[in-house]
């Protein structure tokens, strides 16, 4: 009979690990989102813009109401622009006021857009209310049940005021179904003042974003031609 010798125990020190995680990527100091507010991004204006983004290497994501998603329109966000890395953001299956809704019906109209996101190939994350209306507990947790992982408010007179996500050693937003965005429009608005109209008024936000090390999220809206 072959004996096999004692196993030997090893009886390894313990080390030590540390280790800080970055609150951004990379380091960087603060995070913005570029959100487009707008339905139609196949007309050649907008495929002029998109043209604009890629050489700028930006990101930026398109909103999607569902209804109304035609063939054509269909085939250039699968074809073209998820391709060339633009995303998309729920902005309703109709554009309709869910804070009116019981939870049921919002429940059911944001499964729609969900759905229709899918089938374009879409992984739906996060959703921005139609008109901003997302005020109520009801419609939060409609859309969280859902499946989106956010949604976005569209009030500038609340974001104006501060717009700041995660300010300081936050990691964490106070409620992810209730998030702000500072609002652009075209100097068409230029009398309503909870909005801003130019990057010379977008300058001081991204400032503050970089030294509140917080997370800005920007939702263009009626902004006119983008030339330059």
């Amino acid at each position: 009979m072959i004996r096999r010798p004692p196993r030997k125990i090893v009886r390894l020190t313990p080390v030590e690990l540390s280790g800080e995680i970055a609150k951004w990527y990379n380091n960087h100091t603060a995070a913005i989102s570029l959100t487009y507010d707008i339905g139609a991004p196949d007309t050649q204006l907008d495929r002029d813009v998109q043209q604009a983004v890629l050489e700028r290497g930006l990101h930026l994501d398109y909103e999607l109401v569902t209804y109304n998603i035609w063939q054509e329109k269909a085939e250039y966000i699968s074809e073209v622009m998820i391709p060339n890395g633009f995303q998309f953001f729920g902005h309703g299956h109709w554009h309709i006021n869910h804070d009116q809704l019981s939870y049921e019906r919002s429940k059911e109209s944001f499964q729609l857009c969900y759905g229709a996101m899918t089938g374009l190939g879409i992984t739906p994350v996060a959703y921005a209310y139609p008109g901003g209306h997302g005020r109520t507990q009801s419609t939060h947790q409609a859309l969280a049940d859902a499946g989106f992982l956010s949604g976005r408010m569209f009030e500038a007179s609340d974001s104006r005021n501060n717009p700041y996500i995660m300010s300081n050693e936050e990691t964490e937003p106070e409620n992810w179904f209730a998030l702000p965005s500072l609002v652009m429009m075209s100097s068409d608005f230029s009398e309503n003042p909870d909005v801003i109209h130019d990057t010379a008024e977008l300058i001081p936000f991204l400032e503050g974003a970089i030294k509140r090390r917080a997370w800005l999220i920007t939702t263009y809206h009626a902004i006119g031609n983008p030339e330059g």
